[in-house]
């Protein structure tokens, strides 16, 4: 997500370190050795072994309880306070432990109730303070989370030399008190006082993600698992640090966290943002489902659930999720921030700043949500009041590196020159204006111009387009922070932002295609309001710009060929997850190019009527399956099908044979014209062969025969263009012959 919630990623961070008083029981200080190495199996042995004894019994079953924790044996756990609460009635750590399990599974009343009880017999017991401001704070008692926490700072001053424990406590609580500088220099004299302590690793890498700082997160987080392996939180903000880089490794990183801690509410709950976020709403419930057979409260959790029932439009679900998340917080603005932050993932701006906005009255000091909408109103093109938005969230939190670099791009926005054309507001560089803008607005014209005619849309709306002559300051623009070097343009509805020539190293792209391309992306967005699926807007953007200029095709119908014929390419409703979650390097471009066949087919086959009669359909909401039924009258793998029969008789297939195996010609020995036409008496119609045929008579200057199987080989493959390729052979062959 593009804003980690900090409040709920500490709801289920790793617990902090303990101490354990002098004891002359080496079992028992073995476990504890142990518990800290993440080697939980044998620690949770040894304290039960220690608990056998009567002068250790109930720090062992503490100890126990707290391994039990990690593993997500909580009901274990809880057996093991009361075991340890029925030795010494008014042991604080069994008590605070047990206030740990009471949160876990959903009984926030009792929970607290612990904590504060701690807490009033025992004011220095800093885990159980933290525990119970933090709650308190989650709850929306602000100011009184605040008097509990303010504790943290006096007692640093008043003890010179904390253990490192202590410091980390203290720097949980200055996080809460929105003291981030003084946090993270207590996390860092935390670990470096002692570098094993994973507790203190885990809030400290959250807190990085919190302000998109992600390297040093995932340093933060890899220093946790060095500590202990077996740290399932490590592992979970190792999956939240690789979002936005790579689902997959994502995925697996959660789930390798639920495979330390089945009962990981934090990881069922990031597994069904994932799937949420790719369209899988259903799939989310059964995480989610998972989740609240572990904690029927978790307001985290149902929040999420609230978001899959929005987007199945399913109100009267929504309503009742909404309704259970009041009753057990009625200040919780994470239910629509959550629901915002999806629909501006979904670039559904104009909704998500109306929820932004319900979560910042439920909840003023959110300042997430206060990013987040500053964030929607500038996609929106309202710069003045994103700006300000955003300077609100700055001034609160500094240190977020995602707003502060949107804001000195705001700054830096005098520098550039404004343009009116006929269709769009143009946003250009001084320094590229005088080169640029002519070319710019000249193209952008002309293509909206056929666009908006093509696809019957008023003039109406304003269209803003802006260049940028540095690729970081276009990466902030559309993702906040630098980087992100695979995007050349993105659209975001009537905010279209791209690189420059400049802002590449000449050749990396053609500029003017890139323009064309998100210029498409326009109109589609519009008719159906952001609800189109990224198959068919990129499959559109290709089709029409190829369309208008058919020398920005993207020439891979080899690599389709080859995809196609080895059953390598994705079924209809599964061709998102190849721009989303691409198994190889080149399913990305590959799903481009099999998304722009695919409406090439519905043009060619039902006509460019049945092609806009598509875009209602996802306006209200429809996925691709329903879609394809409502307009073509038939399921999805019917569709599939008929667009199979189509790309045969595209590429022939019964006529041409596309087989090439270069080892069948790797044998330097003997004569390669006999080999290639040995090769051709069955395969004739194998434009490669005919091609490499026709080289090696090129080369031998035997031109006449070149011609012939040149010919040959583009009449069977007219898009065999690669760099090497039949109409540049012949141009040499007829240059040399005059």
């Amino acid at each position: 997500m593009r804003k980690v919630n900090l409040l709920i990623l500490l709801i289920f961070s790793s617990y902090p370190a303990f101490t354990f008083g002098e004891t002359n029981d080496d079992r028992l200080r073995q476990a504890f050795v142990q518990f800290q190495a993440g080697q939980y199996d044998e620690a949770a042995s040894n304290f039960e072994k220690a608990a056998r004894s009567s002068e250790s019994a109930a720090a062992a079953q503490v100890g126990l309880a707290r391994v039990l924790i990690e593993q997500g044996r909580y009901k274990d756990a809880e057996t093991a306070c009361k075991k340890a609460l029925a030795i010494s009635p008014l042991d604080p750590d069994a008590h605070c432990v047990f206030g740990h399990v009471l949160r876990l599974t959903g009984r926030y009343d009792e929970a607290r109730t612990n904590y504060r009880r701690v807490v009033d017999q025992q004011p220095a017991h800093l885990e159980a303070r933290l525990h119970f401001g933090k709650m308190l704070w989650q709850w929306g008692e602000k100011q009184q989370a605040r008097q509990v926490l303010q504790h943290f700072i006096a007692f640093y001053k008043q003890h010179p030399n904390l253990t490192a424990a202590e410091l980390n406590f203290v720097a949980q609580a200055c996080v809460y008190l929105e003291r981030v500088r003084d946090a993270n220099n207590l996390f860092h004299e935390a670990t470096k006082t002692q570098p094993d302590l994973w507790q203190a690793y885990v809030p400290w890498g959250e807190l990085m993600l919190s302000k998109y700082n992600v390297p040093d997160a995932q340093g933060i987080f890899q220093d946790a698992l060095k500590a202990n392996p077996n740290c399932a939180a490590a592992h979970l903000g190792m999956a939240k640090s690789f979002r936005p880089s790579s689902f997959e490794r994502a995925i697996l990183l959660a789930e390798k966290a639920l495979a330390i801690n089945p009962n990981l509410i934090g990881a069922h709950d990031f597994l069904a943002d994932l799937k949420i976020t790719i369209g899988k709403s259903e799939d989310a419930l059964e995480d989610l489902n998972r989740a609240l057979e572990v904690d029927p409260k978790s307001v985290s959790t149902r929040a999420l659930r609230a978001v899959t029932f929005y987007f199945l439009h399913n109100d009267q679900k929504f309503k009742e999720e909404e309704a259970k998340i009041l009753a057990i917080n009625p200040k919780f603005g994470g239910l629509y921030f959550q629901i915002a932050e999806v629909l501006a993932r979904r670039y559904l701006f104009r909704e998500s700043v109306d929820f932004y906005r319900k979560a910042i009255a439920l909840d003023p000091g959110h300042w997430a949500a206060v990013a987040g909408l500053g964030t929607s109103l500038s996609r929106l093109g309202k710069e003045d009041e994103a700006k300000q938005e955003l300077e609100r969230a700055f001034a609160r939190d500094p240190f977020s590196k995602y707003v502060g670099n949107l804001l000195r791009l705001f700054d830096e926005f005098p520098e550039y020159k404004t343009h009116k054309t006929k269709y769009l507001t143009l946003r250009i560089h001084q320094k590229d204006d005088a080169v640029l803008s002519g070319y710019a607005r000249h193209l952008a014209d002309r293509t909206l111009g056929d666009l908006l005619q093509k696809y019957e849309i008023d003039a109406d709306e304003e269209i803003i387009l802006e260049i940028f002559p540095s690729h970081d300051d276009f990466a902030v623009r559309c993702f906040g922070i630098p980087g992100a070097q695979a995007f050349l343009g993105i659209c975001f509805g009537n905010l279209v932002a791209m690189d420059s020539p400049r802002a590449r190293s000449k050749g990396d792209f053609v500029w003017g295609e890139t323009l064309a391309h998100e210029l498409v992306h326009v109109t589609h967005l519009r008719l159906t309001a952001n609800r189109i699926p990224r198959w068919l807007a990129e499959g559109i953007a290709v089709y029409e710009t190829t369309k208008a200029h058919p020398y920005w095709s993207m020439n891979l119908d080899l690599p389709f060929i080859n995809s196609f014929q080895n059953d390598r390419t994705l079924p209809l409703n599964d061709l998102d997850s190849g721009f989303n979650r691409p198994s190889n390097p080149g399913q990305v471009t590959l799903s481009y190019f099999q998304a722009s066949l695919i409406v090439e087919f519905i043009v060619q086959r039902y006509g460019r009527e049945k092609l806009l009669a598509t875009f209602p359909k996802f306006k209200d909401g429809l996925k691709t399956p329903q879609v394809i039924e409502a307009v073509f009258g038939k399921d999805i793998d019917e569709f599939d099908q008929e667009f199979g029969t189509y790309v045969k008789g595209k590429y022939r297939f019964d006529q041409v044979d596309y087989h090439f195996y270069p080892h069948e010609l790797a044998d330097s020995s003997g004569d390669p014209e006999v080999k290639l036409l040995e090769q051709l008496e069955d395969r004739h119609n194998n434009p490669f062969l005919n091609f490499r045929l026709g080289l090696y008579y090129k080369k031998e200057k035997r031109y006449d025969e070149a011609i012939t199987y040149l010919l040959k080989a583009r009449e069977l493959f007219p898009e065999f263009v690669q760099k090497e390729n039949p109409y540049k052979a012949l141009f040499e062959v007829y240059m040399e012959i005059g």
